[in-house]
C-alpha cells in the first residue's frame, strides 16, 4: 500500500529541511576566524567575569565577526567551565614553551563586546 497526498508531501518537505539543516551545521561551526602561530600574550582579568585575553602571534584567517573592534586582543575565554579551563592550560603551557597553536574563534563576541570568543585550541 503506497500512500500519496499531502502527507507524502509533508514527509519530504520535512526531509529537505533536515538534510539542509545538517549541511549547514559545518558552515555554522566555522563561521569565526583562525589564527595560528606562536602566542603573544596572555592576560588574565578578573575584574572582568574571570576572562583570558589571548593574542595569537599569526594571521588571522576566516571570518572576523562585526562585533570585533580595534583591540590588542584577537580572543576572549571565559573561565566559566572545565572545557575553557583546560583551554587556558593549554594556552599557558604553549605559551610557556614557545609551541605553535591554532585558535579558531566562535564567531560572536559574548564573553567581552568587542572581542571574539574562543571556541577552541589545538596544538
Amino acid at each position: 500500500m503506497s500512500r500519496s497526498g499531502p502527507e507524502v508531501a509533508i514527509v519530504k518537505f520535512v526531509k529537505r529541511v533536515a538534510m539542509l539543516c545538517l549541511f549547514a551545521l559545518p558552515a555554522a561551526a566555522t563561521s569565526g576566524s583562525t589564527a595560528t602561530g606562536p602566542i603573544s600574550f596572555l592576560r588574565v582579568n578578573n575584574t572582568s567575569g574571570d576572562i583570558v585575553y589571548v593574542f595569537v602571534g599569526g594571521i588571522i584567517g576566516g571570518s572576523p565577526p562585526g562585533c570585533v573592534h580595534v583591540s590588542p586582543y584577537q580572543y576572549a575565554l571565559p573561565m566559566t567551565t572545565a572545557v575553557n579551563l583546560d583551554m587556558f592550560a593549554l594556552l599557558e603551557s604553549a605559551a610557556q614553551a614557545g609551541r605553535t597553536v591554532t585558535v579558531r574563534g566562535l564567531g560572536v563576541c559574548n564573553a567581552d563586546l568587542k572581542v571574539e570568543t574562543l571556541a577552541s585550541v589545538s596544538e
